[in-house]
Formats: C-alpha cells, sequence, structure tokens
C-alpha cells in the first residue's frame, strides 16, 4: 500500500478527467487495461508519481494530467507544437506541407529543444493551429508578446516587393 498522502480531490478529479479525455479516442493498452480503467473511473487515487509515470508512457505532455497553468508553463515549445498537432488531428506531414517545410523540420521542433521555427514559420504554424504565436511561445517567456508582433511586422515587410522593402527601410530611418 501506497503510504503517500493522497492528492487533494480537486487535483484527482482533474487528473481523472484528463485521463479519461487522453483515452477517449485511444485504445486502452492490455497489459494495463484494468489499472488503467480503475482509474478512469476512480475506483483507485493516483498521485504525482503515478501522474508523472503515465505522462512518460503514454507520451502526453509532462503536466498535463494536473492540467495546471504551472504544468502548461513548463511544456517544452516542441511539446507544444506536439500537443496542438495532435489535438488538431492532424500529422507531421500534413503540418509540414501547410508550413512549407519538411517533414523532418517538424519532426525537430517536437522532438529537438534546440530546433525552433524561424519568423513566417512560427506564424505558419500559429495558423495552422488557430492559435496567437504568444500561445505556441508560451505565456510565461518573457517578450513573448512582443516577439509575436515583430515576426508579424517582419512577415509584413517579407512579402513587399524589393523597391517597396528599401521605402520602408528610408520611412524607418526618417522617424528614428
Amino acid at each position: 500500500m501506497d503510504t503517500t498522502e493522497e492528492p487533494p480531490m480537486e487535483l484527482v478529479e482533474i487528473r481523472r478527467a484528463r485521463l479519461k479525455e487522453w483515452f477517449s479516442d485511444r485504445m486502452l493498452p492490455r497489459n494495463e487495461k484494468g489499472y488503467l480503467s480503475q482509474l478512469i473511473n476512480g475506483k483507485v487515487v493516483f498521485g504525482g508519481r503515478v501522474a508523472r509515470r503515465l505522462e512518460k508512457d503514454y507520451r502526453m505532455p509532462k503536466g498535463h494530467l494536473d492540467g495546471s497553468q504551472a504544468a502548461k508553463e513548463a511544456q517544452s515549445f516542441g511539446d507544444r507544437i506536439k500537443q496542438f498537432r495532435k489535438e488538431s488531428g492532424i500529422t507531421q506531414q500534413q503540418l509540414a506541407a501547410f508550413v512549407g517545410v519538411s517533414a523532418s523540420a517538424v519532426g525537430n521542433w517536437e522532438n529537438r529543444p534546440q530546433e525552433t521555427p524561424k519568423g513566417d514559420n512560427l506564424l505558419k504554424l500559429a495558423e495552422a493551429f488557430g492559435v496567437d504565436p504568444t500561445e505556441l511561445l508560451g505565456q510565461s517567456w518573457k517578450g513573448a508578446q512582443e516577439l509575436a508582433e515583430e515576426v508579424r511586422l517582419l512577415a509584413a515587410f517579407r512579402v513587399l516587393p524589393k523597391e517597396r522593402q528599401l521605402i520602408a527601410v528610408k520611412l524607418l530611418e526618417a522617424l528614428q
């Protein structure tokens, strides 16, 4: 018997609901079907250690079962892309085609912390998921709103013909 302190009932209900939601469109694995059914149906209470194991074993974003804002903020950029992609029901290949990159680029964004999309691609990702770019970047990231605005301005600048870009630069220099 687990001698650790039981989590508050509110957290227990959140974890149960999030686990049920996660497996709503997935088959329960045969080797843990009985145990997961007990967790989902509230017959067994599970703490943080079990929640983290389930998240790891079933490739859920870190903190997913707790459903807390802190857990969402703790997610890596790649975890957020993967979560949005899965929630949208699209494959890496489909997302890659929409953004205009290779499927391996999407895989790198999701799995390598040092790989992040550049300006226009960030905007296309946000558009694909129907979210604001700051949501992809993470709410806790300082300057996320300012960066998103800079990305939008840069994207608008890049679609201008070369001669208009030069005019825009001269106008900005005159304003300084």
